[in-house]
């Protein structure tokens, strides 16, 4: 599986410079939404925003550079994060509040001093700069504005490459009308120039979470904002929080996890490799309105150990559903995990949390895949993707486990996007054909988008006729 970030592009990519400049990303793996209703999926291709039928008629690209999609609960709107290329220093003091135009000419500057007290030897100058914020902003003032300055210090042609390469972009949150397979009526909610890794709709539309990257090339948890869809007024709620939050199923609660550790404790962690402690709370919100009560009791509900990407699911019993790692203290080193697993707790009815799979379920040896977990929409199953032995799916009612293996296509492929599902029976996920010969994969077979119904245990191809360009660099 492709790992988790809401950006496609990468930041910066020529020198371990650049690790620290940029962001070391990659494609996101979420790039099929069904609508609620299930009759159309919004489908993030190689060539832009299609929409697509189930059966498997593709619309015209509706729009470009779009990296997250979240549906409207009437199945007729839609959400959309896109990402626009910021090319000059002006565009960034226009688009940046005026706090962070500040920080940026700080970091600017101690770059540039830093620059020239090692100059010829950028290891230490890495070194100096690595925990300065916003350091992508400030190589595009350098850029404009002190280039000769920084060209003096570089005898490689190391700043050369950086100016070059560097990328900096704004990522505006924008709602849509869905007809006919195409947009119309663009309204913008948000923009920001921090990358926006989750957008989560309310159940009634009125609100907004929002997740994104702290710092530029910080690798501490994310910061998680409320914010009202008709006013576009935003609510930090936590700024050391996991990726994936969600509200309760009558829109009165807001469920989230965050670190019990100051955000500067953090800087320069990657969580991806370290478990956090931390808190999983319940944020009362106002059922009429969706918005956050001021001065609400915040509870916490748990104590978890958790990833930046744990992710939280509201069942349709109330219940919930949270992917952290299973670790008891005092443990020895044989014992520690970095795989999560899913665990289950009924706010309001019983305090107890309690382990809901197998830990081996949707896990290889490869990789933590669990995270990418999703609920089926009456409740009765969660689908949990494996980065190497495909797709399982767990039932709720009886918790079974049964892998996917739809007549004539296989999973064992690796997964080309996060599996979701259509309604309550169908699951929407990458599969490979097979040759009726032998029953197996060739190496040199593509994947194909699918919908695998559960009850029938039977699945159908909707990519079988896209156009290339659509299918390029999502499908293979």
């Amino acid at each position: 599986m492709k790992c988790q970030v809401t950006t496609r592009s990468v930041k910066l990519v020529v020198t371990a410079l650049m690790a620290i400049i940029g962001l070391a990303s990659c494609s996101d793996p979420r790039r099929v939404a069904w609508s609620p209703d299930g009759s159309v999926a919004a489908v993030i291709a190689g060539d832009g925003l299609r929409f697509c039928d189930a059966e498997g008629s593709l619309g015209q690209p509706a729009a470009p550079s779009v990296e997250l999609v979240c549906w409207f609960s009437d199945s007729r709107r839609i959400m959309v994060v896109e990402y626009e290329p910021v090319l000059k220093w002006s565009q960034v003091v226009e688009l940046e509040p005026a706090d962070d135009v500040r920080i940026t000419l700080e970091t600017a500057k101690k770059m540039l001093a830093e620059a020239k007290l090692h100059k010829g030897h950028w290891k230490e100058f890495e070194k100096a700069i690595s925990k300065l914020p916003h350091a992508r902003e400030a190589v595009l003032y350098l850029r404009d504005n002190k280039d000769k300055e920084m060209s003096a210090t570089d005898d490689g042609g190391t700043w050369a490459q950086i100016k070059k390469n560097v990328a900096v972009g704004v990522h505006r949150v924008c709602s849509y009308n869905v007809e006919n397979k195409s947009l119309s009526g663009r309204k913008q909610i948000y923009l920001t120039m921090r990358d926006v890794k989750e957008i989560r709709m309310s159940p009634k539309s009125n609100a907004l979470l929002l997740v994104s990257h702290q710092e530029s090339g910080d690798d501490a948890p994310y910061t998680l904002m409320h914010i009202t869809i008709d006013s576009g007024k935003v609510r930090t709620i936590s700024g050391i929080a996991a990726m994936y939050p969600d509200w309760s199923k009558d829109g009165t609660q807001i469920f989230y996890i965050e670190a019990d550790l100051p955000s500067k404790a953090l800087n320069g962690l990657d969580t991806s490799l370290i478990p956090l402690f931390g808190s999983l709370h319940a944020l009362p919100v106002d059922p009429s309105t969706e918005h956050v009560i001021e001065k609400a009791e915040n509870k916490v509900l748990s104590h978890v150990f958790f990833s930046e990407n744990s992710r939280i699911r509201c069942l349709a019993d109330g219940s919930l559903v949270f992917s952290s790692l299973p670790i008891t203290l005092p443990v020895g080193d044989s014992q520690v995990t970095h795989h999560q697993t899913l665990f289950q707790i009924r706010p309001g009815q019983n305090a107890l949390v309690v382990p809901m799979v197998p830990p081996d379920v949707g896990q290889d040896v490869n990789a933590d895949a669990v995270e990418y977990f999703e609920v089926s929409s009456d409740g009765k199953h969660i689908l949990i993707p494996g980065t190497s032995n495909g797709v399982s799916i767990y039932s709720v009612l009886n918790g079974a486990a049964v892998r996917i293996d739809g007549k004539g296509f296989d999973g064992t492929k690796r997964l080309t996007f996060s599996p979701s599902f259509r309604n309550a029976d169908e699951v929407c996920l990458g599969m490979a054909p097979v040759e009726d010969s032998d029953k197996k994969v060739k190496k040199d077979v593509k994947s194909e988008v699918v919908l695998w119904s559960i009850s029938k245990d039977s699945a159908t191809s909707l990519s079988k006729t896209w156009p290339e360009s659509a299918k390029k660099k999502f499908l293979y």
